[in-house]
């Protein structure tokens, strides 16, 4: 039932931090992170195009854009940028023996992307359905993305956050003091 569900997700929520034994988290079904990230960004993408399928509408994209040549432009800076940000990520992820890809963790990567968001490259994957929903001119693209950060903010990032305050207490702590989860703080 959804209570069960609800009540489960929460007791996972508000659990102790585990004592972690092994240098990198577990994902997959009863794993830290059931289900690894990017197929969660690709399975939004998929659900808004069937529900788009199902229930037609209305394109929602503003006419200015509409053009395919434009949405195909903007999609692929979004790409573009998407490609450039993980291999910043990945560049500063090795410098402490460490990978995008749940494999064993070195350290804390604070330099490059890291040192503005602790979160960087899940921002990116985050761009990449809203890219894709005005590729295809579809609404319901958008509405199913929500799914992705929810599920990062949710579940994914308190995991990896348990982890790495378990395996690295000091260097952690101060990290996630001096840097934002999500966005970085812009003064205006």
């Amino acid at each position: 039932t959804m209570n069960s569900l609800a009540g489960g997700l929460w007791t996972r929520l508000t659990a102790p931090s585990p004592t972690y034994t092994s240098p990198f988290l577990a994902v997959g079904f009863g794993g830290d992170i059931p289900v690894f990230p990017p197929f969660v960004a690709v399975g939004t993408v998929m659900a808004g195009n069937l529900l788009g399928r199902a229930l037609g509408g209305k394109a929602w994209v503003p006419a200015r854009l509409a053009q395919l040549p434009t949405r195909v432009a903007i999609f692929l800076a979004v790409l573009a940028a998407n490609i450039k940000l993980k291999a910043l990520c990945d560049e500063h992820l090795a410098k402490v023996d460490a990978e995008f890809n749940f494999t064993p963790v070195g350290g804390v990567a604070t330099t490059g992307p890291y040192a503005f968001s602790r979160n960087a490259m899940y921002m990116a994957l985050c761009c990449m359905p809203l890219a894709m929903a005005v590729l295809l001119n579809n609404r319901y693209i958008f509405v199913t993305w929500m799914l992705l950060p929810l599920y990062l903010h949710l579940v994914v990032v308190p995991a990896e956050e348990r982890f790495l305050a378990a395996q690295f207490p000091a260097a952690y702590a101060a990290y996630a003091e001096r840097v934002p989860r999500w966005l970085p703080y812009v003064p205006l």
